[in-house]
């Protein structure tokens, strides 16, 4: 259980961390039309329509009960700063020192940062807990596992730990680059087992969606929010303000060809399992349609080759393009750099480290056609 100062540093703390992700050129070459990157007709099926959200499921614990006059002695004395990065690179601060809250905005081509809102902590009105006022700002208390946090408008926040504000603005920049190196436009896919999780974030939101496969039957759950972001987490509320997803994020790049996007749900009770680390790839889809087909493809054609007895030099036979993500998965094959690697071996290639070149010559090699 959290003590109510850590509380109120998450509480008022929150009031910072606006969310982000951006975009990046992805590394492989983008084939001139859709249908080139298409698996065969068999391997494509059509979409059905797009499920209904699934409903959340609640954290576990209730959140403590609030105290308003343990609040209101505690707020004046609260220190420390609060940042994020929302979905358009702009970078947010609270700095909370002398009893002052000093929320300030620094756009991604601003030459400093900006001041939105300024007051003591002791004008604020704790009338309502569930809707406090910072300037023009409405700041609720949302559950938080065992304690709680903040949601300032429609953006979850979360604390920094951070002493100075221009230092934090700084560290930010690690969350801004995020927003650079993921495309907006293009859906990420990550490969658990026998399901297949679709990702997309835009200035809109963050859509992910659960492909899972049960007798025959390809199902798909989506879950959509506004999320918010920082230099360590990724944070995602519904419409109702409830979070539903809390991720660690790591953007890696493999040899300078893929990046590499992996999640690890943190948050206990949430609609993902915590403890499971996603992998994502960015894929050349767009369109949702066709991501929804990829995604059914993976499922309806998934297979796990063994190099000792299987042919491998057909596994991506149809396929036309530069991308061993798409082929991979338009197949029924994992894309992760561990799996390519036992391919890659197969076929005589040493110290694989997923090149561009390296990625190229193994998409050829497994009956690809690059174009």
């Amino acid at each position: 259980m959290r003590t109510y100062t850590k509380f109120l540093a998450l509480l008022l703390g929150a009031a910072l961390c606006l969310t982000a992700c951006g975009k990046k050129e992805a590394v492989e070459a983008t084939p001139e039309s859709a249908a080139e990157t298409a698996a065969p007709a068999t391997q494509t099926p059509e979409p059905s329509p797009t499920p209904a959200p699934a409903t959340p499921v609640p954290t576990a614990t209730a959140a403590p009960a609030l105290d308003g006059d343990r609040l209101a002695l505690v707020l004046p004395n609260l220190s420390g700063q609060w940042g994020g990065v929302s979905p358009d690179g702009t970078a947010w601060v609270l700095s909370l020192e002398n009893g002052q809250a000093t929320l300030q905005s620094q756009a991604p081509d601003a030459a400093q940062a900006s001041t939105v809102a300024s007051l003591s902590l002791s004008d604020l009105s704790l009338d309502d807990l569930s809707q406090l006022q910072l300037g023009d700002y409405t700041i609720a208390l949302v559950p938080d596992g065992d304690g709680y946090a903040l949601r300032i408008d429609d953006l979850y926040l979360t604390s920094q730990n951070v002493s100075d504000p221009a230092r934090l603005l700084e560290d930010l920049r690690s969350a801004d680059e995020l927003l650079t190196q993921l495309e907006t436009d293009n859906f990420w896919m990550a490969c658990v087992g026998s399901d297949l999780y679709s990702l997309q974030l835009t200035e809109e939101g963050l859509t992910l969606t659960c492909y899972t496969e049960q007798d025959g039957t390809v199902n798909a759950q989506t879950l959509t929010g506004t999320f918010t972001l920082d230099a360590d987490g990724l944070q995602v509320v519904d419409a109702d303000g409830a979070q539903i997803f809390s991720f660690g994020w790591d953007m890696i790049a493999e040899e300078d060809a893929l990046d590499r996007l992996e999640l690890s749900q943190t948050l206990d009770g949430a609609a993902v399992p915590s403890g499971e680390t996603f992998s994502f790839y960015a894929t050349e889809v767009t369109d949702a349609e066709e991501a929804d087909a990829m995604a059914r493809a993976y499922l309806e054609n998934r297979q796990t080759p063994d190099p000792a007895t299987d042919d491998l030099t057909t596994l991506l036979s149809g396929y036309r393009g530069v991308s061993i993500v798409d082929a991979c998965i338009l197949h029924g094959l994992d894309p992760s750099l561990e799996n390519r690697a036992i391919y890659a071996e197969a076929f005589g290639i040493e110290n694989y480290r997923g090149t561009a070149e390296q990625n190229l010559f193994l998409l050829t090699s497994m009956g690809g056609v690059i174009e």
